[in-house]
Parts: C-alpha cells; structure tokens; sequence
C-alpha cells in the first residue's frame, strides 16, 4: 500500500488508543487492507504503545499508593504536594516512599 501505510498505521492506532472500536474489527481491517510488511510495523507500534500504557498506569498506581500512604500517616495533603507527587519522576518518588517511614513532619519526606 504505497503512499498510504504510514496512515493506515495511524488510524488504527488512533482506534485501539480511544477504544472506540472493537479490537476483533481492527484486526479484521489490519488482514484485509495491510501487506505483510505494514502489518509488521503496526503491530510493533501496538506493542509500544501497550508497554507506554502500562508504565504509565504503573506509575499512576505508585503515587496513588505514596498518596495514601502520606495521608494515612500526616492528614491531609495540600494541593500542591498532590500535584507534585503526580508530576515527579519515578525514582523520586520511590525514595519518598521510603521517607513516608521515617519522617517526623510532612516536610521531611520532600526534602
């Protein structure tokens, strides 16, 4: 499919991400309308974009999980230090975690 690839890829990626088609359709239209080589490259953006998806929600998981954590042991939690627990990196918020143990004061988990 010469001149088109690179946009069937991208429509059908476009509906895994939304979820507004069923996956067995895709896939039906991928055999139909893709070559052999087209069908190898969208399934390795499929893969990519599931391993995004998953380190994504790994990491969301964590800092709900340090959230609660933080909560559970000084009350409730400013705004702000939510949003920044959201935005941090993961091995930033990892050593929070471990903070979240020791620490005396809200502040001393941040430092």
């Amino acid at each position: 499919m010469p001149g088109g690839e690179a946009e069937l890829v991208a429509i059908c990626v476009y509906l895994l991400e939304l979820r507004e088609a069923k996956p067995e359709l895709v896939e039906r239209f991928i055999h139909e309308y893709m070559d052999e080589e087209t069908m190898k490259n969208f399934i390795s953006i499929e893969d990519k974009l599931r391993a995004q998806g998953k380190a994504e929600g790994k990491a969301e998981g964590k800092a709900e999980l340090l959230l609660s954590l933080l909560t559970a042991r000084f009350g409730d939690i400013p705004t702000s230090l939510r949003w920044r627990v959201s935005a941090a990196a993961p091995a930033e918020r990892d050593a929070w975690a471990i903070r979240v143990l020791t620490a005396s004061q809200l502040e001393h988990v941040f430092r």
